[in-house]
């Protein structure tokens, strides 16, 4: 395969279970790169970060750290996490992703990935658009994944999202935890800063590299 244009920037896809803690380092790497300079470009990047719970609360018309009306019915959740509202949320955060990493912005698309046809589908995307496709399995010891969807679970600010303690065993209980073919394990049972380095530590040697 051509090694991508160097105008395009690396495309990184952050998968895993709910809670190991994707959505913390994709802050972290826009936090990292935003507005740095960087070659061959020699001007600031821009960096987008897509998040699957932020989309699915824009679909409802819910700002991002605003707690969804209380008044939302069963109904609605249902419809929330139905196949059919998944993919149009997965749709929606694959072609947006995409669509910055071809403009020349350092794309993050933050999602579970837990479904191989979204994995496909990813890849697919990234090779149609010719921009070098980075994924990261996030993966943590369960007892802390267990802990960190416990306190979001208390502290509930997000109603439409993937983060409670049914989910996870639900994943858990389908062996979901497993590295898929392809994926890079990264560790973030650690600061975000330091699994941030290390994810823009490999990014870099692979696209500089052209491999």
């Amino acid at each position: 395969m051509e090694r991508p244009e160097r105008h395009k920037y690396p495309f990184i896809a952050l998968g895993g279970l709910t809670g190991p803690g994707k959505t913390t380092l994709g802050r972290a790497i826009f936090n990292a790169l935003d507005g740095r300079g960087a070659e061959p470009m020699h001007e600031p990047m821009r960096v987008r970060v897509f998040c699957c719970d932020l989309i699915r609360k824009a679909i409802y018309g819910v700002p991002p750290g605003v707690r969804a009306p209380g008044g939302v019915d069963a109904k609605r959740l249902n419809e929330a996490y139905s196949d059919e509202f998944k993919r149009r949320v997965y749709d929606l955060l694959i072609a947006e992703s995409v669509r910055a990493a071809e403009a020349g912005c350092y794309a993050v698309a933050d999602a579970t990935f837990t479904s191989s046809d979204n994995r496909r589908r990813i890849q697919e995307a990234a090779e149609r658009a010719a921009v070098p496709l980075f994924c990261f399995w996030c993966v943590a010891p369960a007892d802390i994944i267990r802990q960190r969807v416990g306190d979001r679970a208390a502290n509930r600010s997000d109603l439409f999202s993937d983060g409670d303690g049914k989910e996870l065993d639900r994943q858990f209980g389908l062996g979901l935890e497993t590295v898929p073919h392809g994926w890079r394990e990264i560790c973030t049972d650690r600061s975000a800063d330091l699994t941030c380095r290390e994810v823009l530590d490999v990014v870099g040697r692979h696209w500089q590299s052209g491999s």
